[in-house]
């Protein structure tokens, strides 16, 4: 049987439409493809068109607020007049925020429940939530618990013997005597483990978390979620730590 070969078409986002290319949460564009911008404007003369102006342009940085868009994509829709096209190159898509992976920035919070205190670290992303949790027990920090979609493949998780954390570019094998066998509640892993001194240490100077379930250590597979962003928690970690102890 032949198999279907399909290759990406360049597309073009100018106008309106690169307006409306914003409300997506994840926004690609090919190096091949141009998105551009330019002023807006009345297509007939109107005596209250500085005013109607101005409402405009406040209503359109807002919305580049609200699209997570960084607001001075406006600036650069000024430079165009109505009959030309600025067209942003990959730097000023990045730069911008035009376009956008799906992975929303990771929001630490300090909570507590039945008289426990812990950190956890939530991150949107397009394949489900990703959950971080480090928690104060029995008077030191220790226990990691973390929850993720595992997009139907929760039988391959519960089969495989390898559990890795990263931190950072460094991978910490949790033995399987320091944690629990994962659990499902709503379509989502649940799993915690018990980390020492040192990993908790390597953790206050991190700048990424993430966890690994594997079939081997050298297995190029795995499911669970990455590159956690921790660097904006690690004051609330000390904090944590500070409270436990």
């Amino acid at each position: 049987m032949q198999s279907e070969v399909r290759s990406l078409v360049p597309g073009y986002c100018y106008s309106a439409a690169a307006l409306a290319f914003l409300g997506g949460t994840f926004r690609w564009i090919d190096k091949k493809s141009s998105y551009g911008v330019h002023r807006f404007s009345f297509t007939e003369d109107l005596p209250d068109a500085s005013d109607r102006a101005q409402v405009l342009s406040a209503v359109v940085v807002q919305y580049l607020r609200d699209m997570d868009v960084d607001p001075g994509l406006f600036n650069k829709m000024t430079i165009a007049g109505r009959e030309s096209m600025l067209v942003l190159d990959q730097e000023d898509l990045a730069k911008y925020r035009v376009t956008h992976t799906g992975y929303e920035d990771t929001k630490w919070t300090l909570e507590s429940i039945r008289g426990y205190l812990y950190l956890k670290g939530e991150r949107v992303t397009p394949r489900g939530m990703n959950k971080f949790i480090i928690a104060c027990q029995g008077g030191s920090v220790t226990h990691v618990m973390v929850l993720f979609d595992p997009e139907g493949r929760s039988d391959e998780i519960r089969s495989m013997q390898v559990l890795i954390l990263n931190i950072d570019e460094e991978r910490v094998i949790i033995q399987i005597s320091d944690r629990r066998t994962p659990k499902m509640e709503n379509g989502i892993v649940n799993c915690d483990f018990t980390i020492d001194d040192a990993t908790l240490r390597k953790m206050m100077n991190a700048r990424s978390v993430g966890v690994c379930f594997q079939y081997t250590v050298d297995s190029p597979f795995f499911l669970g979620f990455d590159r956690m962003d921790i660097s904006s928690g690690i004051d609330k970690l000390k904090a944590l730590i500070n409270n436990c102890r």
